[in-house]
């Protein structure tokens, strides 16, 4: 890719930013990419990948974060706070969803699988509420992560969207499996990346990001047709923890 048309595409996505904030960082946004581009091409294809990556990640971040703030008039910290409802919302109805399915009588292999279909527009709506907590966890610590941390908070944000959606359509749409496992994963990997870099970086409470990130994990073993069910049911409590931190404003960026 030639830099000229790599400007005009870093011009392309500063669209994505309101006009006001376009126009009076517009410029300057340009002038370090065009930076960053000319030490990246001579560095690698591997460090204009890496480039690239850490570009679409930040700007998927922070232009939402402008776009929320100008269209509902909200500032960070309010959105944090609201963040903070949505995932304790969300991880009490995960959590209850997860609880009620573990309960029920165990699938049979090869004969009929568990009951719970009638839970999925349940998780849906928690999975929602869950991705505004993420959210307002990102712009807590929105001063705190590198770009390392905000592709993990791009894939979980898109696998946590994506993951619902494509479950509750596999059971019509073939190719919709494939793309939940997918998504599933990239909600997996992103949550550890985002949580492991915030950790890195000294973010505060270090025990509900660790919490965070091995819930997160434990929804690799996570099956809906035996006990494993019960795996699930540790995601949507961490999330109702971080929900009240950010809530009560005791998140925060640095440890003391």
């Amino acid at each position: 890719m030639r830099s000229l048309s790599s400007e005009r595409v870093f011009d392309w996505l500063l669209h994505l930013y309101p006009p006001g904030f376009r126009a009076e960082y517009g410029g300057e946004m340009a002038q370090v990419f065009g930076d960053c581009y000319r030490d990246a091409r001579g560095a690698g294809r591997s460090r204009m990948v890496a480039l690239w990556l850490a570009t679409l990640a930040d700007t998927t971040v922070s232009a939402g974060k402008e776009r929320l703030e100008e269209g509902f008039g909200m500032t960070a910290s309010t959105w944090v706070r609201w963040g903070g409802a949505a995932a304790m919302l969300g991880g009490l109805v995960w959590m209850w969803a997860m609880t009620v399915m573990a309960m029920r009588f165990p699938g049979v292999p090869n004969v009929a699988d568990r009951e719970t279909g009638d839970l999925m527009p349940l998780l849906l709506a928690a999975m929602l509420l869950i991705m505004v907590g993420l959210a307002g966890l990102m712009a807590r610590y929105r001063g705190v992560t590198s770009s390392l941390g905000r592709l993990g908070f791009a894939l979980a944000l898109g696998g946590s969207l994506l993951a619902p959606i494509t479950a509750v359509l596999s059971s019509w749409v073939e190719l919709a499996w494939l793309v939940f496992v997918v998504s599933f994963l990239a909600m997996i990997v992103g949550i550890v990346v985002l949580a492991a870099d915030l950790l890195r970086q000294g973010a505060v409470p270090r025990a509900a990001l660790l919490a965070l990130a091995l819930a997160a994990l434990l929804l690799l073993a996570f099956n809906t047709e035996d006990a494993r069910a019960w795996l699930g049911v540790p995601f949507g409590a961490v999330w109702v923890w971080l929900g009240a931190l950010l809530w009560s404003g005791r998140a925060s960026a640095y440890s003391s």
